[in-house]
């Protein structure tokens, strides 16, 4: 008994519409119909979810085909999606067991088709998000990168103002001044922290392997000058080890992480790096001695322009971790946070394993 066909609901029109039928039934029937509301049984089965069965078609008084070669039918419900049958030329009974068998058959395809439809409108969002993030990230670069011109010509004239007629401004006017000249410094910071971040996924390098010290190396000579000042004891690993990715991105973010163990510190920093294999990803932990944070703080530290201090305490755009993060989601790992006030936090990151390093 072959299936003979499929049809499919359309909710705009409110018809069963013909999707295709079985070679075995292509040779009864040339073309088959669309069912409109009310005018065929698939409806009965479409609307009330069950499985409806006909051991003979022609003792059915209303809405039966008399043109059909069908002497027996199933009509079997696919949820919202449409329904099936299965019919017979010559008329037989459908036993307990044909009819258990459909049953499983709707409840089985139901949730195919449910499963496909879900995927379907997920990768449309996955898509769309996608979309909707390239242009925001578009956006910000355009914004930033127009921004700087007209912001440059305001802090030319504001210094300008400040060397000229400096010695005659009073008390007030300096401050006024003062405040200005500080604000379009600011604000120029918080602009290239902005350009910078929109270019992690449109201004980039390919990966490469990376080895892990001479990264670190890099790393530590850049903040050479920040680590004297403060008199931090910043240990990283010597390993042969490496990891795939974007050499610059890495040595920012890395960095970063660093600096900030630096800045948020009250005591002596000290900022220790270790590294280690985790399935085919390399773990690296980031732990420093500072400050800390409680831990429903965690997870607004990765926002874009998220701060948990005041300008006045601690200086920066609030942009640092979260250019940390989008590095590495480019680099398809992950970056999580212990912390604990007081006491100081472990950044936990993973990247993608490398080749080894020439020895």
């Amino acid at each position: 008994m072959p299936v003979s066909g499929v049809w499919w609901h359309d909710e705009e029109s409110d018809t069963l519409v013909s999707e295709r039928m079985t070679a075995e039934a292509s040779e009864y029937i040339s073309e088959q119909p669309d069912f409109e509301r009310g005018r065929a049984l698939a409806w009965d089965a479409f609307d009330t979810g069950e499985v409806q069965v006909y051991n003979d078609l022609r003792a059915i008084d209303s809405l039966y085909n008399e043109e059909t070669v069908l002497r027996s039918e199933a009509i079997v419900p696919l949820g919202d999606h449409g329904i099936l049958t299965v019919g017979s030329v010559e008329q037989r009974a459908f036993s307990e067991t044909d009819r258990n068998l459909l049953e499983v058959l709707s409840s089985t395809v139901e949730a195919a088709l449910d499963r496909v439809e879900r995927e379907t409108v997920l990768r449309q969002t996955k898509a769309d998000l996608k979309q909707s993030n390239e242009e925001l990230e578009q956006f910000a670069y355009a914004a930033s990168h127009d921004l700087q011109e007209p912001l440059r010509t305001v802090s030319s004239y504001l210094t300008l103002l400040e060397r000229r007629y400096g010695d005659e401004l009073d008390d007030d006017a300096a401050e006024f001044m003062k405040f200005a000249v500080d604000g379009a410094d600011r604000m120029r910071s918080m602009i290239q922290a902005l350009l910078t971040y929109s270019r992690v996924d449109t201004q980039n390098e390919s990966f490469e392997s990376v080895d892990i010290s001479a990264l670190f190396e890099r790393v530590v000579d850049d903040l050479e000058a920040k680590i004297t000042e403060t008199d931090a004891i910043v240990s990283t690993p010597a390993t042969g080890m490496t990891v795939v990715g974007d050499q610059n991105q890495l040595a920012q973010l890395f960095q970063n992480l660093i600096e900030n163990g630096i800045k948020y510190n009250t005591t002596d920093p000290e900022i220790d790096v270790s590294v280690s294999h985790r399935d085919e990803m390399v773990a690296f932990e980031v732990t420093d001695n500072g400050m800390g944070m409680e831990t429903d703080q965690i997870e607004e530290i990765f926002g874009v322009f998220s701060r948990l201090h005041t300008r006045e305490e601690f200086a920066g755009t609030g942009i640092g971790l979260s250019i940390c993060r989008k590095i590495v989601d480019r680099h398809g790992g992950s970056i999580s946070v212990d912390s604990e006030p007081g006491v100081g936090s472990t950044f936990t990151l993973t990247l993608p394993d490398g080749e080894p390093a020439d020895e």
